[in-house]
C-alpha cells in the first residue's frame, strides 16, 4: 500500500480506536515524521481529505 494510503489509514484507526492499533496495523510502519507526512499528503492531493477527516471528528 502506497504511504499516502497507510497514511489515510493509520489516521482513521488511531481517531476511532482512540491510540495504536496492534491488530490493523501490523505492517504498516507508522513512524513518519509530521513534516514528512503533511509533504506526502500534500503531494498526492490527500491532505485536504485528511484535514477534513480530523477537523469534523467529533472525539469521544
Amino acid at each position: 500500500m502506497p504511504d499516502v494510503r497507510q497514511m489515510m489509514a493509520a489516521s482513521l484507526l488511531w481517531l476511532y480506536r482512540v491510540g495504536k492499533d496492534n491488530v490493523w496495523l501490523r505492517r504498516v510502519p507508522y513512524t513518519w515524521h509530521a513534516a514528512e507526512a503533511i509533504a506526502c499528503l500534500r503531494a498526492n492531493g490527500a491532505f485536504e481529505d485528511w484535514a477534513r477527516l480530523y477537523a469534523h471528528y467529533p472525539g469521544r
